[in-house]
Order: structure tokens, then sequence, then C-alpha cells
């Protein structure tokens, strides 16, 4: 796992998780193991991770993007400690309901776990995040990576250049 602070002021994360049995295979899988990097590296509280599940479950994050699916699954700052994002990039897509069509499911190829510690910073985080995932050369380095170090360089090279 690669970290690395973009100039947004957030730490980014990464982490691969290649088609073994040891991926994650549900969205609340994929959440819980990119929740527990936010909570090793110190930047939320269980209890966040939690929250962030519960929300998922009635506000559904996942996103068709074209030929890619992400989610973007976040939640209040209440438990968070620093402002991260857990990006998880899985080789095996991860079935997340729609953000747009809760009764419909997009294969999420990338998870980006955010952690808000401050509400106005969130949005430029997730407008920078989205500029980045609509590009189609960060959706190609993305779906490339292979490894920790990898995603958080093409995360950081589109977060501090958008």
């Amino acid at each position: 796992m690669e970290a690395q602070q973009a100039d947004t002021g957030f730490a980014v994360f990464g982490s691969y998780f290649a088609d073994n049995g040891d991926a994650p295979n549900t969205w609340e899988g994929a959440l819980r193991v990119l929740g527990d990097v936010l909570i090793a590296r110190g930047c939320a509280a269980p209890a966040y991770i939690e929250a962030v599940v519960e929300r998922e479950r009635s506000y559904p994050t996942g996103l068709a993007l074209g030929t890619w699916g992400v989610a973007l699954p976040h939640g209040d700052p209440t438990g968070v400690r620093c402002g991260a994002i857990s990006v998880g990039r899985f080789e095996r897509p991860v079935r997340f309901r729609r953000m747009d069509d809760a009764e419909s499911a997009v294969d999420v190829d990338v998870v980006f776990f955010m952690a808000v510690d401050d509400p106005e910073g969130h949005l430029a985080v997730l407008s920078k995040l989205m500029d980045a995932i609509g590009d189609e050369a960060c959706r190609r380095e993305l779906l490339a990576a292979h490894d920790g170090p990898a995603i958080v360089a093409t995360i950081m090279r589109y977060l501090d250049h958008s």
C-alpha cells in the first residue's frame, strides 16, 4: 500500500486486488477492506467505516462511466481524523448499486473511499476526482495499474494537475 499527500491536502492510499480468493467480491467487503486502510493509517475511526457502509445501503455510489465503473463512497465527517482517499483497483470488478438508479447495479473497477474532514474541501476533491475519472487517459492508467504505487501515482497526477 502506497501513500502520498495531494495538493488538495488529502492523503491518497492505493491498493490492488488480484482476481484471487483474497480479493473482496461484494461492495460491503470492498468498503471494509478499503476502510481498514483508513483506520490503519489513522485517518478514520471504525465508526466512520460503519457509517459509510450503512450510507451505501441507502445512498449507493456506483457510477457507470462508459467502459468502466467507479464508486465514490463517503460519509459525514464524524469519525474522520484526516482527509484521505483509499483507492482500490479490482482486477475482478465488484458489483455496486448505481447512484443514479438504486435498482440497477454496475460492475466497479475502482473504488475511491473518501474520508472527508472538511465538508467544503470535500466538494473540491470530489470535483477533481470527477474530472480525473472522466479522463480517458486516467481510466487507461488506472486499469493498467497492478500495485498500490502505480495507483497512487496515477491519482496524484490527476488530483494535483486538474
